[in-house]
């Protein structure tokens, strides 16, 4: 049996990362564990809703260059655990993916994948299996109608054949800990009432977890698609889905309800605080860094000026942990974070419009 043991350094470093965030310290003295590079923009499909890959305008400017995910990899890797490649568009696209994975396996990383699945083929898989610590597909509808007008250019028979074939690549190899799949849902008026389907079609096909979050709006004319506006159906939607997910042993990663005290299944933040600023962090092909995905987030700094520790504990960083909860945060959108408002027991300010429709961006 093969094993694959991650150093004695990722785990100290994890450590004091959880220790930092449950001080809420301003400085900290560990490093990202877990590091998304917008490795490319660039995708195969044109969903309705996406609001990244489809605004490229400039595919080579918004392809990352090999020699700063080497700067990267020298900086972070060795004390980072989980690298995620492109989350806004479609990561096996990148022409130096498989450069990226050779990093990866040098630095002892794990790899989150997010992609639609079309181009999952079976060398790909065998390529990124030693290394892959989730495999997340993005799947938004449990009939093939819904799921190819949602997804357009999308087969949703290759990418369940591709899941399919994955799934049989990864039972016949020998990992510890293996990896597992997930599907992952973006939740709209247009497709709700899909989500108990999809638990069942999860079952079926063998898949870990469902993971769903509320659709981030870019467009005025798609705002009837947020559920924020259609509240009841979301939460008696996803309770039944979750109903359903219990008797076939699906783990669901499900948003806290819009009107009812139940707090959901899914908790990413527990001190308090924002766990982004503290265990994450986003590197765009330009070298800028991000505390989050959000697309007017603020630029932290730049790897072709600053080393990243420089930048991890430099003055924005520092002063957006320390104002992260006040009335006036130093990004402003963190007083109506979406992220927050689904996955953190904390945050009591509820749900509001605010922070899905990212039309109306803030202005620090």
């Amino acid at each position: 049996m093969k094993s694959y043991k991650l150093p004695l350094i990722k785990f100290k470093n994890e450590e004091k990362a959880n220790l930092a965030e449950v001080s809420r310290s301003e400085r900290i003295n560990s490093m990202p564990v877990r590091v998304t590079l917008a490795t490319n923009k660039n995708c195969n499909l044109r969903c309705k809703l996406c609001g990244f890959s489809t605004k490229t305008q400039n595919l080579e400017k918004d392809r990352m260059k090999l020699d700063l995910i080497e700067i990267v990899s020298e900086e972070l890797f060795s004390t980072a655990w989980e690298v995620v490649p492109s989350t806004f568009g479609e990561p096996l696209l990148y022409e130096n993916f498989l450069d990226l994975i050779h990093l990866i396996g040098e630095y002892q990383c794990c790899i989150e994948l997010y992609t639609n699945g079309m181009l999952l083929n079976e060398e790909i898989s065998r390529k990124i299996l030693p290394f892959l610590a989730d495999l997340k597909v993005s799947f938004d509808a449990a009939s093939k109608s819904v799921f190819e007008n949602f997804r357009l250019n999308a087969n949703y028979e290759t990418i369940i054949r591709n899941i399919t074939k994955f799934n049989e690549l990864r039972k016949n190899f020998r990992y510890v800990p293996p990896p597992t799949i997930t599907l992952q849902v973006t939740l709209a008026r247009s497709n709700i009432k899909e989500l108990p389907l999809l638990v069942k079609l999860a079952s079926s096909i063998d898949i870990d977890r469902i993971a769903a979050s509320h659709a981030y709006i870019f467009s005025q004319n798609l705002k009837s698609e947020s559920l924020i506006f259609n509240r009841d159906l979301s939460d008696e939607t996803m309770l039944e889905a979750y109903n359903i997910s219990t008797k076939l042993n699906v783990n669901t990663f499900f948003p806290r309800p819009f009107n009812s005290d139940n707090q959901g299944t899914f908790h990413l933040f527990k001190a308090k605080t924002c766990a982004y600023l503290y265990k994450e962090t986003w590197i765009n092909a330009n070298g800028d860094v991000h505390p989050c995905f959000l697309p007017d987030s603020p630029v932290m700094g730049n790897l072709h000026g600053k080393s990243f520790p420089e930048i991890w504990n430099g003055s924005i960083y520092r002063s957006m942990r320390k104002t992260v909860n006040d009335k006036k945060p130093f990004f402003s959108r963190c007083k109506n974070c979406p992220i927050r408002m689904q996955f953190d027991l904390h945050f009591t300010k509820g749900y509001n419009e605010k922070g899905f429709l990212l039309y109306e961006t803030t202005k620090n």
